[in-house]
């Protein structure tokens, strides 16, 4: 093997290292939250949880508090397509609005550690969600989905700009108020939709 590609052979399993070592913090983390909750949890838990060194966990996070930034962060993300596609295809108001709503319901049911996480953390999630780099980005997306629909006459015409504020804080609030209260999701979403779809009525 030449130097190139034994540097290079090195270099790729100190990488592969590296990010082995983040997500075994992220996944410690994750499992330190939804367990005891963010306000508990402190990074001597999250360490001991992820069988690494304290120095480890330094090298890659200054704090408990950017471990969860990460975790809110990278599940907000992950939904971001499966929303807009849920409302790009939708044929009817009501599956414009409680197909997208059952999307966000369904994906936090569907991922027990975050929705435990979000009900023995929801100060801090309610915080992270509303400070995130996401926000901005969702905000525009469902702005610009709803503010397409009107256009297309798939629904009838509001002021977008404050039902976006409004739909984004709802549904917050809602699924933090589930997580904490193990409602099903089904009667999440149901209730979410409806509650939109009496809004938007002429």
């Amino acid at each position: 093997m030449s130097a190139d590609a034994s540097a290079a052979s090195v270099g790729g399993r100190r990488e592969a290292t590296k990010r082995a070592n983040r997500q075994a913090i992220l996944d410690a983390g994750r499992a330190v939250f939804s367990t005891v909750g963010f306000d508990a949890a402190t990074v001597r838990d999250v360490v001991r949880e992820s069988g690494l060194s304290p120095g480890t966990f330094y090298n890659y996070f200054p704090d408990k508090d950017s471990v969860f930034r990460v975790l809110v962060g990278d599940f907000l993300a992950a939904l971001r397509p499966a929303v807009r596609e849920a409302r790009a295809t939708a044929e009817t108001p009501e599956a414009f609005v409680e197909g997208a709503f059952r999307v966000v319901v369904e994906a936090l049911y569907g991922d027990p550690a975050m929705l435990a996480l979000i009900g023995r953390s929801s100060s801090a999630f309610r915080a992270h969600v509303l400070g995130g780099a996401e926000l901005p980005g969702l905000f525009a997306e469902l702005r610009d989905d709803m503010g397409a629909a009107v256009e297309r006459g798939l629904l009838p015409a509001f002021d977008v700009e404050l039902m976006t504020a409004a739909m984004i804080g709802a549904a917050l609030e809602v699924c933090i108020l589930a997580a904490a209260s193990g409602r099903a999701p089904a009667e999440v979403a149901t209730f979410l939709g409806q509650l939109f779809l009496a809004a938007l009525r002429p």
